[in-house]
């Protein structure tokens, strides 16, 4: 009802002489939906996106709507020209916090393969190659991971463990 009152209040302002021009600065657009902001999202090497618009170029959107690396990100919404969120002509920015988790070493899209399984007895700490891929791609050991060796020297079951570091990887393996 109130925007159908705003039109016939442009009508009459416009039949009294008033120009198009000075209407516009009043006239707008209702947007017909409202940004999405996703959750669940874990780190996984290639952007992700965590606050979507339902129609671009009705919006304009600034700050962090995309990112790749775990963390928390804000990104700001605000209404395009000529339009606004409600009937009300309410244009203000609106904030939208999203985030990307680190990703568990522990879970399926980590695989970690010993390339030596089995040692020769030498008297010295065994410290055989092991790669860490996340979802196929190789991992680089001090960028991500740590890996440390446990009952490595004498004759027996040695371990390794894969150590998540920084934010994009956390847990062990």
């Amino acid at each position: 009802e109130a925007l159908k009152a705003k039109t016939a209040e442009f009508r009459q302002r416009y039949a009294k002489g008033e120009t198009l021009d000075a209407l516009m600065v009043e006239a707008f657009a209702v947007l017909s939906g409202a940004p999405s902001v996703a959750s669940g999202l874990t780190y996984n090497g290639d952007p992700q996106t965590g606050v979507a618009v339902p129609d671009t170029g009705k919006y304009v959107v600034s700050g962090a709507p995309q990112a790749t690396n775990a963390g928390t990100y804000t990104a700001t919404v605000a209404p395009a020209a000529g339009y606004a969120w409600d009937e009300t002509g309410n244009r203000e920015s609106r904030s939208y916090q999203w985030s990307i988790e680190p990703a568990l070493l522990s879970s399926s899209a980590i695989t970690v393969v010993v390339a030596q399984p089995s040692c020769e007895y030498t008297g010295e700490a065994q410290r055989p190659q092991v790669s860490v891929k996340h979802s196929g791609r190789l991992l680089k050991e001090g960028e991500g991971y740590t890996i440390s060796y446990g009952n490595n020297v004498g004759i027996g079951r040695a371990t390794a463990t894969v150590r998540g570091t920084g934010k994009n990887y956390t847990g062990t393996r």
